[in-house]
This record gives C-alpha cells, structure tokens and sequence, in this order.
C-alpha cells in the first residue's frame, strides 16, 4: 500500500484524501485484471474510472478514447498500474506496485519492439516511465502524457471500456458512478 501510494500520489500519506485516495483501490476495487509480466511473473492490473478522474485528465481521457463529453467516459477506465504476486503458503501476495512503463511491464516490452516514432522520442517515453507514470504526473506533464499515449497507441490500452462492476458501491465522492441511473443523470463533480 505505501508504494502504491508513493506511486501514485506525491506526499499522500500526509494528507487524508490521498490516504483515503489510496486505500480506496485496495477496499473499493472489486476487479483486478489478471496479467503476465514480461519475466512470466504473474501479477494483477489496477484500473480507475475516468470519472473519478481531475478535469485535466479526463480531457486527456477523452482525446485518447475519441469522445468528445464526460458523459461519454461513462465505463472507460484508465490503467493505474501492476501489482506482481508471490505465492507465500498458497496466498497470493502483491509484492509491490509499478506504474505503467516500468520494468517488467508490458508497457515497457513496447519499447523494445520498436514501432514508430524517433529515438529521441523513445528515450523521452521511457524517462518518463522510469520517473513514475501516475495520475497526478498525467494532468501535470508532456512527457508523461506523450508516454501515456505511447502506450496505449502500440498494443497496451491505457484506457478501456469495462462494461462490468470494477467499484463497490461506496458512500461519498467515490461513489459517483453508483449513484445515477443513467448516463444522462451524471453530472461529474470535481474534487
């Protein structure tokens, strides 16, 4: 949970909505999308609503997916990262927490293919990776964003429509998908 959390939000331990932030992807997440990394290890992918995303990034969303609106968001979520398991006495164990582009990630097996794009452009992609792809670095950063965009473009989606329940339904601003009946009904809030 602590990287996860260093990962993902700087400084999230010192305040409580980065706390709650955090452990809401371990107590609300009901989905956990099995994974291989590129060493054969198994290890599950974290995924977050779009939703529930900061308006920078949902505009960043949105462009990445092709929709023009919020209420077009509705079911697409974007990757978070991995967490690689260990078998400990027949319990499957998330031993840490790697942000897209990684080592060992199928992000960064794209890398390796080639595809196109300069060398240049690849260095920046995988500076960008090696410093930690998260939420706060994507509304924040052209690096992070272009590697982010990278990704997704060469065979790894970073954003995804999931047409099953990934959050329990939840009191308070995480609940906010749960709460409305239809997508016409949803007005994203801003938090």
């Amino acid at each position: 949970m602590e990287q996860m959390g260093d990962r993902i939000i700087p400084k999230w331990n010192e305040f409580y909505i980065g706390q709650a932030y955090v452990f809401g992807f371990l107590y609300e997440c009901v989905y956990f999308e099995p994974v291989h990394l590129t060493s054969g290890q198994p290890a599950f992918a974290i995924f977050n609503s779009c939703l529930r995303a900061g308006r920078e990034i949902r505009e960043f969303m949105r462009a990445i997916v092709g929709v023009k609106t919020d209420r077009e968001l509705f079911g697409y979520y974007y990757r978070v990262g991995y967490c690689p398991l260990i078998l400990d006495d027949g319990v499957a164990v998330a031993k840490t927490f790697l942000t897209p582009g990684y080592w060992q990630t199928p992000e960064r097996k794209t890398l390796s293919k080639g595809g196109k794009g300069s060398h240049r452009t690849k260095l920046e992609i995988e500076q960008a990776a090696d410093e930690g792809i998260n939420t706060m670095s994507v509304s924040e950063c052209r690096r992070t964003k272009a590697a982010v965009r990278w990704f997704h473009d060469h065979g790894v989606p970073q954003v995804k429509k999931i047409e099953h329940e990934v959050f329990r339904d939840m009191v308070g601003p995480y609940s906010l998908l749960k709460r409305y009946d239809t997508v016409d009904d949803l007005d994203v809030i801003d938090y």
